[in-house]
């Protein structure tokens, strides 16, 4: 897992998580929602359920790989990829 922090003085501001697992990524279900929500924009396909529903949909055979960064606890940002091995033209390469 990795974690990241940075301090502003003596006091962390800001750290960084890697979620690995859709168990972890489950326990953040209401702050994932409520971030989409502060951000604005009304988009359907960045809450997590639908998040959820697409890893179980073609998430298969993949690598969850979440990033999130807290603010003093606060989840303040979050990137969802997912890292699965694909050929081309006969050579592996990391999609």
């Amino acid at each position: 897992m990795f974690r990241a922090a940075h301090a502003v003085g003596a006091q962390v501001r800001y750290m960084g998580v890697e979620i690995r697992s859709l168990e972890e990524f489950d326990a953040l279900r209401d702050e994932w929602n409520a971030l989409v929500d502060r951000a604005g924009g009304g988009m359907p396909y960045l809450r997590h359920e639908w998040l959820v529903s697409w890893l179980h949909g073609f998430g298969r055979g993949g690598a969850l790989r979440i990033l999130i960064v807290r603010n003093g606890g606060t989840l303040v940002a979050a990137a969802p990829f997912m890292l699965s091995g694909r050929t081309l033209v006969g050579l592996p390469v990391r999609a």
